[in-house]
């Protein structure tokens, strides 16, 4: 095992943190899986017991749901207690660098659809905005993602992703309903090369560091990405269901992929593309030598 760092990551029994997990374990260090508020207390006393540099994977994060829709006020005080956790976890240790992936519903076109997730998107920013004051308060380096629709693979399957959804049901009946009734254009991001570009990051970074970007791989319409599950899958297109209307505008992607590919470019070795993404994942085929890997700045 490496002994110059360790890993605290919260929600650890997530989609996203568990492939964190997985990854981190694999790359030989020492991590430490928070799976409810009553686990910060151990991770801070893990944190503080010896002189390796910590690393906050930070994911424990109350997802609107429907139940929540009718006790808005309930589901504030969630958000502020959940956030409470990690702010006394941040006063409490020395931490290294921290990572939180936040969500492109923070900009303006993805409000006033709902006021659930209206409170969602505001929690993201007030919590960006919090970690940001703390990073130069503490000195501690700080990446946020701020993720649109996010795929990865499907073991461990427990994701709200709508893309992520769409693979699923598509593996499991061969077939596709589409419910929407527009043909948005959407950003998706690939959840290996995202893992990989944070990790290359915190463990290549020689001095206190800030990295704030958009997670986009590739921009594509539901219908488009859709066609290609079927086509990676060897199904007839056919039997995707849909009542799209094509002559509507697609929603517009209104943030930026230039910070995101810039550091790709630098951090990561043989990022996935969409294409040869979903082959592996749809195939359960997704081999360790086939991952992207760290670049060794």
């Amino acid at each position: 095992m490496r002994d110059d760092l360790k890993f605290i990551v919260s929600g650890s029994k997530g989609w996203l943190s568990s492939h964190f997990i997985k990854r981190i374990n694999n790359h030989g260090y020492y991590v430490f899986g928070i799976q409810n508020e009553d686990m910060w207390e151990e991770a801070k006393k893990i944190s503080n017991k010896d002189f390796k540099k910590t690393i906050l994977i930070h994911n424990a994060f109350e997802s609107p749901n429907n139940k929540d829709e009718n006790n808005l006020e309930i589901y504030k005080n969630k958000l502020n207690k959940n956030f409470k956790l990690v702010e006394d976890f941040i006063n409490s240790v020395k931490i290294d660098s921290i990572f939180y992936p936040s969500t492109g519903r923070v900009y303006d076109q993805n409000r006033g659809k709902s006021d659930l997730f209206d409170i969602y998107s505001d929690q993201k920013l007030f919590e960006e905005e919090k970690l940001k004051s703390y990073a130069t308060q503490f000195k501690y380096s700080l990446v946020i993602a701020r993720i649109f629709s996010l795929i990865g693979p499907m073991e461990f399957f427990n994701s709200k992703s709508s893309f992520q959804t769409l693979i699923n049901e598509s593996v499991s009946t061969q077939k596709l309903i589409i419910k929407n009734k527009t043909n948005d254009l959407h950003s998706i991001s690939i959840m290996d090369n995202l893992i990989t570009l944070v990790l290359s990051i915190l463990i290549n970074k020689k001095h206190d560091t800030f990295f704030q970007f958009d997670a986009v791989d590739k921009d594509i319409t539901l219908y488009n990405f859709s066609k290609l599950i079927f086509k990676k899958l060897n199904l007839d297109s056919i039997n995707i269901d849909h009542s799209l209307d094509f002559n509507q505008n697609c929603r517009k992607y209104k943030g930026s992929k230039l910070e995101y590919k810039k550091l790709i470019n630098k951090y990561v070795d043989n990022p996935f593309v969409l294409e040869n993404y979903l082959l592996s994942i749809l195939n359960n085929q997704l081999h360790p030598s086939e991952l992207p890997q760290f670049k060794h700045l």
